[in-house]
């Protein structure tokens, strides 16, 4: 019997093999070049590939044939073949950049801010959600440039993923989509809801809600400081450094040293208000469970998890 890492590329492998790429060889040469890269996901092609394998793989992911949807077709489909034996699945969306040497010459890729050689790879993981939180495969990839010939709206990514996953089959009820603070937006929200979509989507946005007295305007953070705990857990935090960061992350996510907190849970539903911001197409207000997390009793000089 080999390593649980062997067996766990030659089933990938053999699940990836199922790629149509209309040429036999092509599909043969997938199989055995993710047999390769999953043994090491960590190591570069150069140091995992014999000279002749490089030169093959870059044949491979040179010819037009080769496309990011035909390389996951099958793994997609093996995915959705795992989903069936659980009750509920989290659909776990996020965006990873991919950046390069500022100065190289890649065609096709674009800035990250104002500058950058960079392209950016929207996922969706599929991961169990019974608490084992077991990773059952990828569900969608998109890929995304920012530069002068970007058309639309950036943040739509989110959206059109939502409803490629749901072209897929998955059933709303068993499906739960989760994304952090960029996904913060009342459209996405009103999309969400309108299609009968579950979710659970961190919030950046101190929002305007309903105001239990008609006329008067509130803030989202008014009606969670009302709110009582249901639970408490203790949680352990992860060393978080200062590090190279931008000053946005900074504010964001403050450096800390790692400690076990106690965080406190409770929810209420609030009725949030369409910001002036948004088109006058979207709903008026609709209506969200809100679920307030924060720590109880954080220690001297340490920034409270709320």
């Amino acid at each position: 019997m080999g390593s649980p890492a062997a067996e766990h590329a030659a089933a990938l492998a053999e699940e990836m093999s199922e790629a149509h790429f209309g040429d036999a060889r092509l599909s043969k040469r997938q199989s055995k070049l993710v047999q390769k890269l999953a043994q090491a996901p960590d190591k570069s092609f150069p140091s995992l590939l014999s000279d002749s394998e490089l030169e093959a793989a870059y044949r491979f992911f040179g010819n037009d044939a080769v496309t990011p949807a035909a390389i996951l077709a099958p793994h997609v489909r093996a995915t959705l073949a795992r989903m069936e034996a659980e009750p509920v699945v989290l659909a776990i969306h996020d965006t990873t950049t991919l950046s390069f040497r500022s100065d190289g010459q890649r065609q096709g890729l674009g800035r990250l801010r104002s500058s950058g050689q960079t392209f950016f790879a929207h996922f969706t993981l599929a991961v169990s959600g019974d608490g084992a939180r077991r990773p059952l495969g990828v569900l969608d990839l998109s890929t995304h440039v920012r530069n002068d010939a970007t058309t639309g709206n950036e943040h739509d990514r989110w959206g059109d993923q939502v409803e490629r996953v749901a072209a897929l089959g998955c059933a709303p009820h068993a499906l739960v989509h989760v994304m952090d603070r960029e996904g913060d937006d009342y459209g996405l929200f009103a999309q969400l809801l309108s299609a009968g979509h579950r979710f659970v989507i961190r919030l950046a946005h101190n929002r305007l809600v309903e105001a239990a007295v008609p006329g008067e305007e509130a803030k989202l953070e008014q009606a969670l400081a009302h709110v009582r705990a249901v639970a408490v857990r203790e949680v352990e935090l992860s060393l978080r450094p200062a590090g190279n960061r931008s000053p946005q992350q900074k504010r964001l996510r403050p450096s800390r040293a790692g400690r076990l907190a106690k965080l406190a849970l409770g929810s209420t539903r609030v009725t949030l208000r369409r910001p002036r911001s948004q088109p006058r197409g979207l709903p008026a207000t609709l209506s969200l469970q809100v679920v307030r997390v924060w720590e109880l009793d954080p220690p001297p000089g340490e920034a409270p998890v709320e």
